[in-house]
């Protein structure tokens, strides 16, 4: 496609966009249904594949057309940074391309990459206990070699957790907003925002001055399933955005997987529901590697270098010869640490010595890289 003609086919995805009668969903409908159209007058709403958006079309046709203002709009928006790809665009994701939840367009800060391809959707809820956190950096340090760029929507808790994760193994990481790109954002916000652009792409669905609507977050959820071939719900309720990311997913036929929880923790009932339902369960990145067909990276390449850094919240494995020479107090209070994270004063009770004598053979074994301290005065030993 011509340059000329993909910026006429972005003004047509704008208008459609501002127009209310049409939204986000009715807008791409239009879009595939007419993909010679440029203009609103060419939509044509009597062609059979264009039934279930001819009402979306005829609204497009009836608003006034004012390609001059749309022109001005896109130049104020450049100046701020922000750039758009149509699924007519040569840089558009190819996985979101194949998905039938494509959008009309993409804005986005950052850069997109071919190895994008290779990508991983990770998310989860908002209210991540330490035990969801740390199976998002176990994983994600665990793929890292293979390089994936890691995909997520920016929410507070497992989102966040899946890009920082990425970032500090290397990775490239794309997050997809529920809000237009130009919305103001606090502090801690922008700056990772600002670190995700540097390492990939902040995009968005929706034009850059939208703000959030209870229903932007779903339609967000369409994108994020259609950016990989693999969604990962690290830790999620049995109601929840993740849960509605994983649908998505399965029902493009594209693999779903799921951390595991205890069957008594609320957070970990939607993971659980979906191995129930067939999600392949994760304990490990390998599993995910081996499911999408990953392959392993040669020895010596750019990809089998190590992580940049793991930031896993559970301590390493402990070496049995290390357990070995421990002293009888130490072994005992090593057994009754719990193998997830912890409330310390439970295990310190079971230790049934006293507390300073508890105390400080906990700090012998944390120096061992045999218990680790969190916070919210939690504790996690490692496993054998």
């Amino acid at each position: 496609m011509s340059p000329e003609r993909e910026r006429r086919r972005l003004l047509l995805a704008i208008h459609l966009l501002e127009c209310p009668e049409c939204g986000p969903a009715g807008a791409a409908s239009v879009l595939r249904a007419n993909p010679e159209a440029e203009t609103p007058e060419e939509l044509d709403p009597r062609r059979p594949e264009a039934a279930r958006s001819a009402a979306q079309a005829l609204a497009a046709r009836s608003r006034r057309w004012e390609p001059g203002r749309l022109e001005e709009r896109l130049g104020r928006w450049a100046e701020s940074g922000i750039r758009f790809l149509t699924p007519e665009s040569s840089g558009f994701p190819r996985n979101l391309l194949e998905s039938p939840y494509r959008p009309a367009l993409l804005s986005l800060r950052g850069t997109l990459a071919p190895e994008d391809d290779r990508a991983l959707t990770v998310v989860g809820t908002r209210r991540a206990t330490d035990y969801g956190f740390a199976a998002v950096e176990k994983i994600v340090a665990e793929i890292a070699p293979h390089r994936p760029t890691i995909v997520s929507g920016m929410a507070e808790g497992i989102d966040r957790c899946a890009h920082r994760a990425a970032l500090a193994n290397g990775l490239r990481t794309l997050a997809v907003l529920g809000e237009g790109l130009a919305v103001p954002q606090n502090r801690r916000t922008r700056e990772l925002r600002e670190e995700i652009e540097s390492r990939g792409a902040v995009l968005s669905p929706f034009l850059p001055d939208a703000s959030a609507r209870a229903w932007t977050f779903p339609f967000r959820n369409r994108i994020l399933s259609g950016l990989s071939r693999g969604t990962l719900v690290a830790q999620s309720r049995v109601k929840g955005g993740a849960m509605i990311t994983a649908r998505l997913a399965a029902d493009e036929g594209r693999d779903v997987f799921a951390v595991p929880g205890s069957i008594f923790a609320e957070s970990s009932g939607g993971c659980n529901l979906l191995v129930a339902e067939g999600a392949t369960p994760v304990c490990e990145g390998a599993t995910v590697a081996e499911a999408l067909r990953w392959r392993a990276p040669r020895p010596g390449s750019a990809a089998s270098a190590p992580a940049a850094r793991q930031t896993s919240l559970f301590a390493s494995p402990a070496p049995d010869a290390l357990l070995s020479g421990l002293s009888p107090e130490e072994r005992a209070l090593w057994e009754v640490c719990p193998s997830e994270p912890g409330a310390m004063d439970e295990a310190l009770r079971r230790a049934g010595m006293p507390d300073a004598r508890a105390l400080a053979i906990l700090a012998m074994l944390e120096m061992q890289g045999l218990v680790r301290r969190l916070p919210g005065n939690r504790i996690v030993r490692a496993s054998r």
